[in-house]
């Protein structure tokens, strides 16, 4: 699943260069280009900045980080691709509920393929202990149990940023975001 957002420019504030297709395009490309651009460098900017937690691939979610032109606009977005991108940063984006871990049930080592103690940190302390899955003590306890986290929203930061900027440099032209995940 994609982080993906999208700005258009969908008019003036009353210039007739709209009219103008010459003009109208040429300022498109120059403004899109530069906005697009600019957000993936507050993403980025954003990602440095230290928001997510200790452990967390920052570089791999830094690498997945793309932008395109396209006819009406340009489209920026977080690649989450397990294989290509960065799987966590929709997580990262809008958190994740508390929830009991059943997917935890015949956990097995990516290397190995064998079954794997799973690390469980105790609620309300620094302890953490390996412990080996199976569905009766997942569904038994809550030692399974997942205390979510509230999302970053490092992409929407940034999109909200690039409206900012753009608004300022370009102060005549008139925008339409779409921001999902």
């Amino acid at each position: 699943m994609n982080i993906y957002s999208e700005i258009e420019v969908v008019g003036t504030d009353g210039e007739d260069n709209i009219y103008d297709p010459e003009k109208w395009n040429n300022a498109l490309v120059g403004t899109l280009r530069d906005g697009a651009q600019y957000a993936q460098e507050r993403v980025m900017a954003i990602i440095d900045s230290g928001i997510f937690d200790q452990g967390y691939s920052i570089g791999r979610t830094k690498n997945s980080v793309y932008w395109d032109e396209t006819p009406d606009g340009a489209e920026i977005w977080v690649d989450g691709n397990a294989r290509t991108g960065a799987p966590y940063a929709v997580n990262q984006e809008v958190g994740v509920h508390e929830h009991k871990m059943l997917y935890l049930i015949g956990a097995r080592n990516k290397r190995t393929g064998e079954l794997s103690p799973i690390p469980i940190k105790i609620k309300g302390t620094k302890e953490t202990i390996f412990v080996w899955p199976n569905e009766e003590r997942i569904k038994a306890g809550d030692q399974f149990y997942h205390p979510g986290y509230e999302g970053k929203y490092f992409m929407k930061k940034a999109i909200d940023d690039t409206m900012e900027y753009l608004q300022t440099k370009y102060p005549k032209l008139l925008y339409k975001v779409r921001y999902g995940v």
